[in-house]
C-alpha cells in the first residue's frame, strides 16, 4: 500500500541534510518545493539573504495573500542515519520530521489536493532556511513586502494545541579574559576558564531547573584555552534564557548583568525575541481553532510554548499567527518523531481552514 502523498514527500524532503548553514543543501530542499509548487500553478518567488535562501508561493500573483502558511526547512546537526525517515510503531522517526519538515510536506501536498481550483483561493507559503540560527529570514521577506493578513506556522506548540502565550528568548554570549601561564604554576597565572565556571555556577542559582512555567537557562556553548598545559587567558559561554514575560526579563537579564560586571565579564546580545500573547478570540484564530475540532472531533485547548519562533516577527506588526503542530517529541534530539495520525490531520485542517478564511466563495 502506497504511504500518503505527504508522507511520501517527508522521507524525500528528511533524506536532504539541510543542516542550517549548508547552503547547498537548504537550497536543494527549496528547488524540490519549488518545482513541485510551481508545476501545480503555483507563482514562486526566490529571494536570498546573506546567503540564506528564501521561497514565496502564492495561488494568486501577490505578495499579501490573506493567509500565509510559514516553515523552515533548516534543521539542527544530526548523524548521517537520522536522515533517513523511519517509521516505529505510529511514529515517522527522524531529523526535521517533527521540526518541522511535516509542515512543508503538508503544504506541498495541501496544493496538491487543491491542483485546478487554485485560483479560488488566496493564500501563500513561506519558507525560509536560517530560523535555527538567526532567524532572519522571515523578517526580511516582511520588510520586502510580503506581508500577509495572518500566518499559520506549525513550529510551537503540540497535540494541535493552539498557542495562547509564548516564552520569549534572550542569547548572549559572555566573555571572560585573564592571564596565561604555565599548566603545572596556575598561581602565576589568571585562569579564565575557573573565572567563568564561577560566573555560570552563580548565573545558575538564579533559576529553578525544575519549574518549566518560569525563567529558564541553558549553557549551549562553552570554549576556553587552545593548549591542556597552558592556563587559558579567555573563555566564553553562550546563555541561553527563556523568560515569561518582559518584567521576568527585565529582572533576570540585570541580574545577570550584575554578576557579568563582578567577573569582569563582556556580554555580548546574540538575539532576543520577546514573548508572545495572542488574542485566540480573532477571528482568523477563533476558525482555525474550530477546524481543529471539526477534524480532530474534539474539544481545543490552548497552551504556553517554551520556546520562541518566527512568529515574534509578526505579531508585533499586528498579523495574528497561529502557533500549533500535531503530536511528537525529541525535539533536536537523537529520535525526534511525529505521531503518523496526528501528521496526517494537517492537510484537512488547513483545507478546512483556508475554505473558510481564504476561499472566494466567502
Amino acid at each position: 500500500m502506497n504511504a500518503p502523498l505527504e508522507q511520501a514527500l517527508l522521507e524525500k524532503l528528511v533524506a536532504i541534510p539541510s543542516v542550517t548553514g549548508n547552503l547547498p543543501a537548504n537550497d536543494e530542499v527549496l528547488d524540490v518545493i519549488d518545482t513541485f509548487l510551481q508545476e501545480r500553478g503555483m507563482h514562486i518567488v526566490r529571494k536570498t539573504y546573506g546567503g540564506f535562501g528564501t521561497l514565496v508561493a502564492t495561488s494568486r500573483p501577490t505578495k499579501n495573500p490573506k493567509v500565509m502558511l510559514i516553515a523552515h526547512c533548516d534543521v539542527v546537526p544530526a548523524q548521517e542515519k537520522q536522515f533517513t525517515l523511519r517509521r516505529v510503531g505510529e511514529k515517522l522517526v527522524g531529523r526535521g520530521a517533527w521540526d518541522m519538515k511535516f509542515a512543508i510536506a503538508s503544504y506541498m501536498a495541501l496544493v496538491e489536493r487543491l491542483r485546478g481550483k487554485l485560483n479560488e483561493y488566496d493564500f501563500g507559503i513561506m519558507i525560509v532556511s536560517d530560523e535555527e540560527e538567526l532567524d532572519l529570514g522571515v523578517g526580511n521577506l516582511l520588510k520586502d513586502g510580503f506581508v500577509p493578513e495572518a500566518a499559520v506556522l506549525l513550529d510551537g506548540a503540540a497535540d494541535w494545541r493552539v498557542e495562547s502565550r509564548a516564552k520569549g528568548a534572550w542569547y548572549v554570549n559572555v566573555t571572560v579574559t585573564g592571564k596565561t601561564a604555565h599548566g603545572s604554576r596556575p598561581w602565576l597565572g589568571d585562569s579564565a576558564s575557573m573565572k567563568l565556571l564561577d560566573l555560570l555556577a552563580e548565573i545558575r542559582q538564579l533559576f529553578d531547573p525544575y519549574d518549566p512555567n518560569n525563567d529558564t537557562l541553558n549553557i549551549s556553548i562553552l570554549s576556553s584555552g587552545e593548549k591542556p598545559n597552558q592556563v587559558p587567558d579567555h573563555a566564553q559561554a553562550t546563555l541561553d534564557v527563556r523568560f515569561i514575560s518582559d518584567e521576568s526579563h527585565e529582572k533576570t537579564s540585570k541580574a545577570i548583568l550584575s554578576l557579568c560586571e563582578k567577573y569582569g565579564a563582556a556580554v555580548e546580545v546574540r538575539n532576543f525575541f520577546p514573548p508572545l500573547k495572542h488574542d485566540l478570540e480573532n477571528v482568523y484564530f477563533s476558525k482555525f481553532i474550530a477546524s481543529v475540532e471539526s477534524v480532530r472531533n474534539n474539544l481545543h485547548t490552548d497552551t504556553l510554548s517554551y520556546g520562541a519562533s518566527s512568529a515574534v516577527h509578526l505579531v508585533p506588526l499586528g498579523i495574528p499567527c497561529i502557533v500549533t503542530q500535531p503530536t511528537g517529541g525529541d525535539r533536536h534530539g537523537p529520535d525526534e518523531w511525529i505521531d503518523i495520525g496526528s501528521f496526517l490531520q494537517t492537510v484537512p485542517i488547513l483545507e478546512e481552514y483556508l475554505t473558510k478564511v481564504a476561499h472566494f466563495a466567502n
